[in-house]
């Protein structure tokens, strides 16, 4: 396989430092996407914020950044919603005007905008919902096969959320997916492991 030469001559190769402030580098609201992988794991705190605060400033609205899957913004920037699309973890800038739940220890967002005050934060509105929901279903087609085969089986516990959320404040996203989307993988209340499918995937 050849790559098509247009897509090759869109290509630019450059030696840059990104620990060093390069306003060339960083133009305002310009990127789409930025790649920035297994790099800022071998910074200082304060040059991983200061990197982080100009990729921030140069990606477009609702643009996205790919960090290495052994690196976070976990304390660096609450200006990315995490997402998880095709098997992986990214963040996707957030909007202006935009506040989230925060996990408890978490910063708040810096300011709110005037007006009415917004709803009260739901489950729904946590992207933990879908996890939540996906296993829910999983879950009842499970306890309706058990039962169809043994009348009179106890249903089992659909979702403990207690620990998949403890497992999600760790950033430990991959075992919280694991624990939640798979039968076996279920919990019981109160365990602190998944149960029957062997203990969550230690760090």
């Amino acid at each position: 396989m050849v790559l098509d030469e247009t897509v090759k001559g869109a290509v630019r190769f450059e030696r840059r430092n990104l620990a060093a402030e390069e306003l060339v580098l960083w133009p305002p609201a310009t990127y789409d996407v930025v790649f920035c992988r297994n790099v800022i794991m071998y910074f200082s705190p304060a040059q991983q914020q200061a990197l982080v605060a100009r990729i921030v400033s140069a990606l477009a609205p609702g643009g996205y950044l790919f960090l290495g899957h052994a690196e976070t913004l976990r304390g660096l920037s609450d200006d990315f919603h995490l997402r998880h699309t095709h098997g992986t973890f990214y963040y996707q800038l957030k909007g202006a005007d935009e506040t989230e739940l925060a996990w408890p220890g978490m910063s708040m967002p810096r300011a709110i905008p005037a007006g009415p005050p917004p709803p009260p934060i739901t489950l729904s509105d946590a992207w933990v919902d879908a996890i939540r929901e996906a296993s829910e279903r999983v879950g009842l087609l499970v306890a309706g096969e058990a039962a169809r085969v043994a009348p009179g089986a106890p249903a089992r516990s659909i979702w403990d959320m207690a620990t998949a959320l403890d497992l999600l404040r760790q950033e430990r996203f991959t075992d919280a997916l694991a624990l939640c989307a798979r039968p076996s993988g279920l919990c019981r209340p109160g365990s602190g492991h998944a149960a029957a499918g062997g203990d969550a995937a230690r760090p």
